[in-house]
């Protein structure tokens, strides 16, 4: 499966509603760039769960070209206002902001050719027109593909691309915030929301620790070192794109881009790699990668981000950094799956065990091969071991199709 939509052709009643948003696209794009243009939707985009409501693609010409483009009315999601004052990160104003802020940042600031290209937006109602990268979703198609080299292609251009958005951004963050702090209210570094969500929901986690038996006291310090590098990362301050997921990236001519910046920000740039190793913790699809593949995955985005951060020493060691990241991920993990996978009543239960127990794993591996965050990982193994024991679950994750049947 190369996608998770497809598309179709736009009715006359969905023309129809579109006209208002389509006629404001016409006029953003006419306004800056100065030549008169049309633009007529062609298409809808579909989910199995019925059409993505606000985004369609559409056909757009001007003398002497023509080409598509995507079309983005936040207005028109069902589940919220378009409140251009709020500042909840999780509200689509906020999400918004955060989109076309890191497009314009990225495709016209910096010239970074790993994600689309912004064409125009609208920041008082919520529009947003952007380069239409096709439909091929190549990660995600490897990864679920046969060809295990075809797998690790895709994970290594996904590695370049991240590489060139973090190393492009290192220094340039007072760039970023001034024209962020520009479309709405509210901006902050997303690796600091992420210190202040993980000191809220931690204490939970340590409760049931404490239920289990298990001392927290010494991977406590661990935690707060990590906490300190979310808040205070340093020299690898970068943007990040904060979603990582195989179908977040499209294969458009010799580019490989990721799109959906709407929870993206300045913050830990090394987060984003991070999500490789931990079977991209966000994806709702989870699946593992060979410890192998990862490895040689990062080694590529250590090189690429070194070239393009113009970096050649760094005072904090990229592994010990890397590390720090991936640790985030599995407190992620921890806030989000232990209390439901030590309920033997709830519905996702062992699936919350399994996921846990390989991205647990998965942490601890890379902290005792770096010697780095020893007793969060001791800890890690004693949580995974409890979890076996009290809800006698030893299933492993399973790794993703293009893996699957390959040895290690």
């Amino acid at each position: 499966m190369n996608r998770l939509f497809s598309t179709r052709p736009i009715t006359s009643a969905e023309q129809t509603s579109w006209y208002s948003s389509i006629d404001k696209a016409e006029r953003l794009v006419c306004a800056k760039s100065q030549t008169p243009v049309t633009i007529s939707p062609i298409e809808i985009l579909e989910t199995p769960l019925g059409p993505i409501k606000h985004i369609v693609r559409c056909h757009l010409k001007s003398s002497p070209n023509s080409n598509s483009v995507i079309v983005k009315d936040i207005s028109r999601r069902d589940s919220q206002p378009f409140d251009p004052l709020t500042t909840d990160r999780f509200s689509a104003s906020y999400r918004f902001f955060s989109d076309c802020a890191c497009l314009q940042f990225l495709s016209t600031d910096l010239e970074v050719r790993s994600c689309p290209n912004l064409v125009a937006f609208d920041k008082d109602v919520g529009l947003l027109v952007l380069e239409d990268l096709g439909d091929e979703m190549s990660v995600l198609a490897a990864l679920s593909g046969q060809s295990s080299e075809g797998a690790k292609t895709e994970l290594r251009r996904l590695a370049e691309s991240l590489a060139e958005i973090q190393g492009r951004s290192i220094g340039r963050e007072e760039e970023y915030r001034n024209f962020r702090e520009g479309l709405g209210p509210g901006y902050e570094q997303v690796s600091v929301q992420d210190r202040r969500f993980m000191e809220k929901e931690l204490p939970a986690v340590w409760s049931i620790c404490d239920q289990l038996g298990l001392d927290v006291k010494q991977a406590q310090q661990d935690v707060e070192r990590v906490l300190e590098a979310l808040s205070d990362p340093g020299e690898y301050l970068a943007l990040l794109h904060r979603d990582v997921i195989p179908p977040n990236f499209l294969s458009v001519e010799n580019r490989l881009c990721v799109f959906d910046f709407e929870f993206a920000g300045y913050g830990h740039g090394l987060v984003d790699i991070a999500q490789v190793r931990m079977g991209f913790p966000t994806y709702g699809l989870p699946a593992m990668i060979p410890k192998s593949v990862v490895r040689a995955t990062e080694q590529i985005y250590q090189e690429r981000f070194t070239f393009y951060s113009e970096l050649k020493v760094l005072r904090h060691p990229f592994e010990k950094a890397l590390t720090e990241a991936t640790c985030f991920w599995a407190l992620f993990e921890l806030v989000g799956s232990l209390q439901t996978a030590m309920d033997e009543m709830h519905d996702q239960s062992v699936q919350r065990c399994i996921r846990l127990r390989a991205r647990l794993k998965a942490f601890s591996e890379l902290s005792n091969e770096v010697g780095h965050l020893e007793h969060m990982a001791t800890l890690s193994m004693a949580i995974t071991e409890q979890i076996g024991i009290r809800r006698k679950v030893s299933e492993e994750l399973a790794e993703f199709p293009a893996f699957s049947q390959q040895l290690h």
